[in-house]
Protein backbone atom coordinates (compact mmCIF):
# COMPACT_ATOMS: atom_id res chain seq x y z
CA UNK A 1 0.00 0.00 0.00
CA UNK A 2 1.43 3.21 -1.19
CA UNK A 3 2.21 5.93 1.33
CA UNK A 4 0.10 9.07 0.68
CA UNK A 5 2.01 12.30 0.68
CA UNK A 6 1.04 15.26 2.74
CA UNK A 7 3.48 17.87 3.01
CA UNK A 8 3.19 19.67 6.33
CA UNK A 9 4.40 23.43 5.91
CA UNK A 10 3.80 25.80 8.84
CA UNK A 11 1.78 27.66 6.91
CA UNK A 12 -0.86 24.97 6.11
CA UNK A 13 -1.05 24.22 9.75
CA UNK A 14 -1.65 28.09 10.87
CA UNK A 15 -4.06 28.56 8.27
CA UNK A 16 -6.16 25.35 9.68
CA UNK A 17 -5.95 27.02 13.71
CA UNK A 18 -7.07 30.37 12.76
CA UNK A 19 -9.66 28.55 10.58
CA UNK A 20 -10.67 26.78 13.80
CA UNK A 21 -13.13 29.07 15.34
CA UNK A 22 -15.41 29.07 11.96
CA UNK A 23 -15.11 25.11 12.07
CA UNK A 24 -16.45 24.79 15.75
CA UNK A 25 -18.99 27.75 14.90
CA UNK A 26 -20.48 25.24 11.78
CA UNK A 27 -20.67 22.55 14.91
CA UNK A 28 -23.57 24.76 16.26
CA UNK A 29 -25.10 25.49 13.17
CA UNK A 30 -29.14 25.10 13.56
CA UNK A 31 -31.13 22.65 10.92
CA UNK A 32 -33.15 26.18 9.76
CA UNK A 33 -29.93 27.44 8.64
CA UNK A 34 -29.16 30.17 10.87
CA UNK A 35 -25.87 29.98 13.16
CA UNK A 36 -25.93 30.27 16.87
CA UNK A 37 -23.63 33.53 18.34
CA UNK A 38 -20.09 32.94 18.32
CA UNK A 39 -17.52 34.98 19.30
CA UNK A 40 -16.46 37.40 17.12
CA UNK A 41 -12.70 37.53 16.55
CA UNK A 42 -11.43 40.09 14.09
CA UNK A 43 -8.37 39.07 11.64
CA UNK A 44 -5.41 40.97 12.33
CA UNK A 45 -1.73 41.61 10.73
CA UNK A 46 1.30 42.47 12.46
CA UNK A 47 3.91 44.44 10.37
CA UNK A 48 7.62 45.03 11.71
CA UNK A 49 9.81 47.67 9.96
CA UNK A 50 12.97 49.02 10.80
CA UNK A 51 10.90 52.55 12.15
CA UNK A 52 7.53 51.13 13.65
CA UNK A 53 5.66 48.10 14.44
CA UNK A 54 1.81 48.08 12.74
CA UNK A 55 -0.73 46.77 13.38
CA UNK A 56 -3.88 45.99 11.40
CA UNK A 57 -7.31 45.08 12.49
CA UNK A 58 -10.52 44.34 10.17
CA UNK A 59 -13.41 45.62 12.27
CA UNK A 60 -16.16 46.00 9.03
CA UNK A 61 -18.90 48.33 10.28
CA UNK A 62 -16.79 49.32 13.79
CA UNK A 63 -16.95 53.12 14.66
CA UNK A 64 -14.49 53.87 16.77
CA UNK A 65 -16.28 54.73 19.67
CA UNK A 66 -17.08 51.16 19.40
CA UNK A 67 -13.27 50.41 19.87
CA UNK A 68 -10.55 50.74 22.63
CA UNK A 69 -6.98 50.76 22.39
CA UNK A 70 -4.49 50.52 25.14
CA UNK A 71 -0.87 50.46 25.49
CA UNK A 72 0.34 49.12 29.32
CA UNK A 73 3.78 47.45 30.00
CA UNK A 74 4.16 46.32 26.55
CA UNK A 75 1.40 45.15 25.75
CA UNK A 76 -0.96 46.68 23.09
CA UNK A 77 -4.56 45.80 23.76
CA UNK A 78 -7.70 45.86 21.49
CA UNK A 79 -10.73 45.67 22.60
CA UNK A 80 -14.35 46.37 21.35
CA UNK A 81 -17.96 45.02 20.58
CA UNK A 82 -19.56 44.59 17.08
CA UNK A 83 -23.14 44.61 17.55
CA UNK A 84 -25.75 43.38 14.95
CA UNK A 85 -27.44 45.78 12.98
CA UNK A 86 -30.49 45.46 10.94
CA UNK A 87 -29.92 42.85 7.81
CA UNK A 88 -32.07 44.20 4.86
CA UNK A 89 -31.91 47.79 6.79
CA UNK A 90 -35.71 47.66 8.20
CA UNK A 91 -37.09 49.85 10.94
CA UNK A 92 -37.57 46.41 12.90
CA UNK A 93 -36.46 43.66 14.93
CA UNK A 94 -32.62 43.78 14.04
CA UNK A 95 -32.62 39.82 13.87
CA UNK A 96 -35.91 39.19 12.51
CA UNK A 97 -37.36 42.26 10.87
CA UNK A 98 -40.32 41.47 12.25
CA UNK A 99 -41.97 45.23 11.28
CA UNK A 100 -41.58 44.20 7.57
CA UNK A 101 -42.33 40.51 7.79
CA UNK A 102 -38.76 39.61 7.46
CA UNK A 103 -37.08 36.40 8.26
CA UNK A 104 -33.45 35.83 8.32
CA UNK A 105 -32.73 32.52 6.62
CA UNK A 106 -28.69 33.15 6.56
CA UNK A 107 -26.75 35.68 8.17
CA UNK A 108 -22.91 34.33 8.67
CA UNK A 109 -21.72 37.99 9.89
CA UNK A 110 -20.08 37.41 13.21
CA UNK A 111 -21.02 39.41 16.56
CA UNK A 112 -19.70 39.74 20.21
CA UNK A 113 -17.21 41.48 22.06
CA UNK A 114 -13.41 40.82 21.86
CA UNK A 115 -10.24 41.35 23.01
CA UNK A 116 -6.63 40.73 21.42
CA UNK A 117 -3.66 41.67 23.16
CA UNK A 118 -0.13 41.94 21.66
CA UNK A 119 3.18 41.56 23.41
CA UNK A 120 5.25 44.43 21.88
CA UNK A 121 8.93 44.89 21.48
CA UNK A 122 10.59 46.73 24.47
CA UNK A 123 11.80 49.30 21.99
CA UNK A 124 8.53 50.81 21.05
CA UNK A 125 7.69 54.83 21.76
CA UNK A 126 4.83 54.14 23.49
CA UNK A 127 4.35 58.31 23.58
CA UNK A 128 4.40 58.25 19.71
CA UNK A 129 1.96 55.84 18.94
CA UNK A 130 -1.30 56.67 16.79
CA UNK A 131 -4.31 54.69 15.93
CA UNK A 132 -6.92 55.27 12.94
CA UNK A 133 -9.99 53.76 12.01
CA UNK A 134 -10.56 53.82 7.36
CA UNK A 135 -12.81 51.66 5.94
CA UNK A 136 -13.24 49.17 8.42
CA UNK A 137 -9.57 48.69 8.94
CA UNK A 138 -8.36 49.74 12.30
CA UNK A 139 -4.15 50.89 12.17
CA UNK A 140 -1.79 50.88 15.13
CA UNK A 141 1.15 52.95 14.03
CA UNK A 142 3.89 51.94 17.12
CA UNK A 143 7.29 53.91 16.22
CA UNK A 144 10.33 52.59 17.59
CA UNK A 145 12.77 54.30 19.92
CA UNK A 146 15.36 56.04 18.34
CA UNK A 147 17.55 53.75 19.73
CA UNK A 148 16.13 50.63 18.54
CA UNK A 149 16.01 51.59 14.92
CA UNK A 150 18.21 49.36 12.15
CA UNK A 151 21.69 51.65 11.38
CA UNK A 152 24.02 50.84 9.36
CA UNK A 153 27.84 51.29 11.00
CA UNK A 154 30.61 51.88 9.49
CA UNK A 155 33.71 50.00 9.37
CA UNK A 156 36.84 51.42 10.41
CA UNK A 157 39.94 50.45 8.45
Amino acid sequence: MPLANYPLTPHLSLKEFTDLPHRLGRLFEHGDGIESSVAFTPPVGVVETNDNVVVNVELAGLRPEDVSVELENGVLTIKGEKRPGTILGSAGDAETGSENNERVRLDERRFGKFSRAFALPRSIAASDAKASLDQGVLTVLLPKSSEARSRRIEIAS
